[in-house]
C-alpha cells in the first residue's frame, strides 16, 4: 500500500547536499580530523569518490585497504537556526569516523547502509569542519565480512566516499520513521497499523497530536488521530486505520499504490510530517 505524491518523503524537512568542494588528503595523517589542521595542499574531489584509480580489471585490494582522510568546510544555512541538525552519509565504503569542529562522531563500519549522527551541539555560525575518516580495510562487516579478507569473495569494493553526504534539520520533536504494516488484506476489514516513532529533544515530557492520512492522490480515503505524551527522547507510538476495504489492492498487473502521511502537531501547531508510500 501507499502512493507517489509529491513532497519531501521521509523524516527531513530541509536538505543541503554537500557532495562538492570537498578535499580529498590521501592516507590518514596525525591530527587530520581536527578543525585547525592544514589542508590546504588536499585535491579537491567531487563525491561520489573512490580513494583509488581503478582500471576496468586487475584491481588490487592492497591500493586501498587503508585509513584516508576527507575534509569539508561549509557554513549552516540562515534556515537551519532552531532547527536540530544531521549529519547524513548515504553510503561509505566501508568505514567511517566522522569530526565535527575537532570533536569526534561515533563510528560506524559496514558500507551498504546509510549512517546518521546527530551535530546540533557541534556546529556553530560561520565555517564549520567536517573531517571523514575512511577505513578502506578488511572489516568484519558487510561488504567484508570474512576473516579470509578478499580472496575468500568473487567481489571488490574499493573504499571511499561512495554516496552523497547531506545536512538535515528537523524540529525539536519529529517524527523519526514510520512503520506501517497492512493486516488482514485480503478480507474487507483489512487494517493498517502504524508504529510511529517519535524523536524529541530538549524539555520533557512534551504533548503532542499525531494524524495520520491515507491519501489516494490528493484524496484522502483514510485517517486516525492519537494524543500521546512524550516522555522518552524516542518513543514509539501506534495508530490503527480500521474498515479499509474500499481500498484495492496491490497487483502486478494494476500496482495500485497509496501514500500515508503523518502530521505531528506541539501546542496546536503542526511542526513536522513524515511521508512514506
Amino acid at each position: 500500500w501507499g502512493a507517489g505524491a509529491a513532497g519531501q518523503r521521509g523524516a527531513a524537512m530541509r536538505v543541503v547536499r554537500l557532495d562538492r568542494d570537498w578535499l580529498f588528503g590521501g592516507k590518514m595523517k596525525p591530527g587530520a580530523l581536527q578543525a585547525a589542521f592544514a589542508d590546504g595542499g588536499f585535491q579537491r574531489v567531487t563525491l561520489p569518490h573512490c580513494v583509488a584509480p581503478l582500471s576496468w580489471r586487475n584491481w588490487d585490494p592492497a591500493a586501498w585497504e587503508d585509513l584516508w582522510i576527507y575534509r569539508r568546510h561549509f557554513a549552516l544555512p540562515r534556515e537551519f537556526d532552531g532547527l536540530r541538525v544531521f549529519l547524513h552519509f548515504d553510503r561509505v565504503m566501508e568505514g567511517v569516523r566522522p569530526a565535527v569542529n575537532g570533536r569526534e562522531l561515533e563510528a560506524y563500519e559496514g558500507g551498504f547502509l546509510p549512517v546518521e549522527r546527530e551535530i546540533t551541539s557541534q556546529v556553530r555560525d560561520g565555517e564549520n569542519v567536517l573531517a571523514v575518516a575512511v577505513d578502506g580495510r578488511w572489516l568484519d562487516a558487510p561488504p567484508s565480512g570474512s576473516p579470509k579478507g578478499p580472496e575468500s569473495v568473487d567481489y571488490l569494493m574499493a573504499a571511499g566516499i561512495t554516496g552523497a553526504v547531506t545536512l538535515r534539520a528537523l524540529p525539536q520533536v519529529f517524527i523519526r520513521d514510520v512503520f506501517a504494516k497492512p493486516v488482514n488484506v485480503m478480507e474487507a476489514a483489512r487494517r493498517l497499523e502504524m508504529k510511529c516513532t517519535v524523536d524529541a529533544a530538549g524539555k520533557l515530557p512534551v504533548k503532542v497530536r499525531l494524524e495520520a492520512m491515507l491519501r489516494d492522490g490528493g484524496r484522502v480515503v483514510a485517517g486516525a488521530m492519537t494524543e500521546p505524551t512524550i516522555e522518552k527522547p524516542q518513543q514509539d507510538v501506534e495508530l490503527t486505520m480500521e474498515r479499509l476495504g474500499n481500498l484495492e489492492l496491490w497487483e502486478g498487473e494494476n500496482p495500485r499504490l497509496y501514500e500515508l502521511e503523518v502530521k505531528l502537531f506541539e501546542a496546536g501547531r503542526a511542526v513536522h510530517a513524515h511521508r512514506t508510500r
